[in-house]
């Protein structure tokens, strides 16, 4: 039988502490027998076997956190470049836009002399500049530490998403006809609304629309270069039906890289987004500040973009502008907000230059 040399060692110390312990209580002789007895049998005690069982313990279950986050989803506002830029005049209330008189009179072949000379009188389209706040958002200290993936960058993400997709929201509005010259309801054949918010029925987008819409902008004397669509991701749908389109929209797609255009058909430059202007069952556009209703209506807008006027800034650069205030005593962390002053307009007050097309009740 094989010595183990670990109990041995062992019981070697222990007899000896017992021997001092036991001898000055029971006498030196009782001491002596209990450390050898201890000793002896430490020696013959076999060694453990060398592939003895593990204990067994409570099974230990690892979580595991990524290091990214699903982050919150906006709308796409790639559109809101096309327009003509007065962010530097962000410095006031009202931005103010001049606008040409009445064009002078011909004559031809002149018989009488002097001409009478005539003033041209002009006038001005005014439009305010509205402050978007965001509610201020709190980063305890505990958060920052314990949270395995970057929650300040996605709580600052948050902030700036949704104060450019108000600032889109509102430039769709305001650039959106309300003179019903302007205004062109589709023609299709019916087909169930789409939005979630809706009921009933809604005659389709066709062809005829769009060359309606193109009609308009040209006997308003827009350029015919650089003409802009903002639709609504559930009219295209009715788009995608018409051969010229679908054409267009495959071979587009190489463009939505460069400039976020999905195609470019009929003179115009073809934007999506889930979200645009809404009209009521009667055809007037409706301020995205009102409640959606289950009679709205989805739209398109037609555009050039030297006919539309928008701003957008914290002063006078164009930007969104953050505030932190870190360590709050209060809150035991960081408080971030943003703000963002927007404001825009149709470059002329008759409405120039942008036609809407929205899905009629069928």
């Amino acid at each position: 039988m094989k010595l183990n040399f670990k109990n041995l060692v062992y019981n070697i110390v222990m007899a000896v502490l017992l021997a001092f312990i036991v001898a000055p209580m029971a006498g030196a002789g009782a001491g002596v027998v209990a450390g050898a007895g201890l000793f002896a049998v430490g020696c013959l005690l076999p060694a453990a076997p060398a592939t003895a069982a593990p204990m067994a313990f409570m099974a230990i279950q690892k979580e595991i956190w990524v290091t990214d986050i699903a982050e919150n989803v906006f709308p796409d506002n790639t559109f809101l470049s096309q327009c003509r830029d007065d962010s530097e005049f962000l410095s006031g209330k009202t931005v103010h836009l001049p606008q040409a008189g009445t064009t002078p009179n011909t004559e031809k072949n002149r018989q009488t002399l002097p001409a009478t000379a005539q003033k041209r009188t002009d006038t001005i389209v005014d439009y305010d500049v509205d402050e978007l706040t965001t509610d201020p958002v709190v980063l305890q200290m505990t958060e920052a530490i314990e949270a395995s993936y970057p929650k300040r960058q996605s709580i600052l993400h948050d902030h700036v998403e949704k104060l450019a997709t108000d600032a889109a929201d509102i430039a769709s509005y305001v650039w959106t006809p309300s003179l019903a010259k302007n205004i062109v309801p589709t023609t299709g054949d019916a087909r169930p609304a789409n939005k979630e918010f809706q009921t009933g029925n809604r005659k389709a987008m066709t062809k005829k629309d769009i060359l309606t819409a193109q009609r308009l902008l040209n006997n308003q004397n827009v350029p015919q270069v650089g003409r802009c669509c903002l639709i609504d991701s559930d009219m295209l749908m009715d788009l995608l039906l018409i051969p010229e389109f679908t054409q267009a929209y495959a071979i587009g797609q190489n463009s939505t890289v460069m400039d976020g255009t999905i195609a470019r058909l009929f003179g115009f430059k073809f934007y999506v987004r889930s979200e645009t202007t809404l009209f009521t069952g009667a055809g007037a556009k409706k301020s995205p500040d009102v409640a959606k209703a289950v009679t709205d209506n989805v739209s398109a807008l037609f555009w050039h973009p030297s006919f539309v006027r928008f701003a957008k800034g914290s002063t006078t650069n164009g930007g969104i502008q953050v505030f932190e205030d870190a360590a709050n005593p209060l809150y035991y962390g960081d408080v971030f907000s943003a703000l963002l002053r927007v404001g825009g307009t149709t470059a002329y007050a008759n409405q120039r230059g942008v036609v809407a097309v929205y899905e009629a009740p069928a």
